[in-house]
């Protein structure tokens, strides 16, 4: 009889912070000021300015990033920039740590970043679930705000570390 999976951690992550609805309201009430303002100049300007904004702040606060690990696999959801859920099976991963990183200067920045044989997925914070396989296949980096929990998870699971770099 094959073993119970156990579901060690579930961490969701997302973009919506107090400075991202700040920066919604002030580009709404700034394009409501100008268009009460001067109603006649600018107008077709002012609104196509305030939909993309919109959009783009729309489309931050809707990226979510769900971190699932269990007895049996890492697994991520990244709405809506991954359509499908990423699994990796512990079989197939050569080593695994927890590490600090910086997304701004080794990715460009945050969402799913590629650099060299490394893809990121990142939302928040300096903290990382980093996964190499032993295929050597592209390493995993998966940003994290719970990574004294998963550091217990790896140790109970007895997963290989990575030597630090």
């Amino acid at each position: 009889m094959p073993a119970e999976k156990v579901k060690f951690l579930e961490e969701n992550q997302s973009f919506l912070n107090w400075w991202l609805v700040l920066i919604l309201v002030a580009i709404i009430g700034t394009s409501l000021y100008m268009y009460f303002s001067r109603p006649a100049s600018g107008t077709l300007l002012v609104n196509i300015g305030t939909g993309i904004a919109c959009l783009v702040v729309f489309f931050l606060a809707s990226a979510k990033l769900k971190l699932h690990i269990d007895s049996e696999k890492v697994a991520l959801n990244y709405f809506p920039l991954v359509w499908q859920e990423k699994q990796w099976k512990w079989e197939e991963i050569e080593a695994a740590r927890v590490r600090k990183y910086a997304p701004l200067a080794d990715f460009g920045g945050w969402g799913v970043r590629r650099r060299g044989d490394t893809v990121a997925y990142t939302v928040s914070g300096s903290e990382a679930l980093e996964l190499t396989f032993k295929d050597g296949r592209t390493t995993v980096l998966i940003g994290t705000n719970r990574a004294k929990e998963i550091q217990e998870i790896l140790k109970k699971l007895e997963v290989r570390a990575t030597s630090s770099n």
